[in-house]
C-alpha cells in the first residue's frame, strides 16, 4: 500500500491538552467547521481516513462499512471520513469522494476536507487519535504514523478511542464493539 504524506518517520508526541474527542473540530468537504460536540448523542463513532489514490482496493470494506452504518446509525452510530493524501497513481478529488462512496454503496457519510494524517502538520483529529489508540508507545511517547488507507478508529459516546483497526482490518471485525457501545 502506498505511503501517505510526511510517513518518513515516526513521530514524538509533546503531551496534548484534548482529553475528549468531542473537544475536536474540523472543516466538511463543503468547508463548513463542524464541532464533534455536537455528535455528544452519538454513542459509538467510526472515524476512517481515505486516501486520495483511488478506492478500488478499499471497495469491499466501504461496502461493508455502509452494511454496518445502515444496521446501526438510528441507534447511534455516526461514521466520518477523512480523505488524506496517497501515492497511488490515481489521484481523486476529495469533492469527488462522497459521489464515488454513493456510487459504489448506496450511503453517504460525512466526509471531511483532506487532512494530513502524520508529521507536524497532522491534523489535531488524528494527533488525539493516533496517541489515543496503539499507534502511541507511552514508554517512549513516539506515536507511529498511518501508513495506508482505512485506519478505522471507534469513538464512544464519553470522546475516548475504544477500538483501532489498521487497513487489514475489516470493519465488520469492529461490529461487537460497536453494538457493545450502541447498546450500552
Amino acid at each position: 500500500m502506498g505511503g501517505f504524506i510526511c510517513v518518513a518517520k515516526q513521530e514524538k508526541e509533546s503531551e496534548m491538552s484534548v482529553q475528549s474527542f468531542f473537544q475536536l473540530k474540523a472543516q466538511d468537504i463543503d468547508d463548513k467547521w463542524v464541532q464533534f460536540s455536537t455528535l455528544k448523542t452519538k454513542k459509538a463513532i467510526l472515524i476512517i481516513n481515505i486516501g486520495l489514490d483511488g478506492l478500488k482496493p478499499v471497495e469491499e470494506q466501504i461496502k461493508e462499512l455502509a452494511n454496518i452504518y445502515k444496521q446501526f446509525k438510528d441507534i447511534g452510530l455516526e461514521v466520518l471520513l477523512f480523505p488524506c493524501e496517497g501515492e497511488g497513481e490515481t489521484k481523486l478529488v476529495a469533492q469527488d469522494l462522497k459521489a464515488q462512496i454513493k456510487d459504489i454503496c448506496g450511503m453517504e457519510f460525512l466526509v471531511f476536507s483532506k487532512v494530513e494524517v502524520n508529521g507536524p502538520n497532522a491534523n489535531e483529529v488524528f494527533k488525539f487519535l493516533k496517541r489515543n489508540s496503539p499507534l502511541y508507545d507511552p514508554r517512549t511517547g513516539v506515536t507511529g504514523n498511518i501508513k495506508g488507507s482505512f485506519y478505522k478508529f471507534v469513538v464512544n459516546g464519553a470522546g475516548a478511542v475504544v477500538e483501532y483497526g489498521d487497513p487489514a482490518t475489516p470493519p465488520s471485525k469492529m461490529t461487537t464493539k460497536i453494538l457493545k457501545l450502541l447498546v450500552s
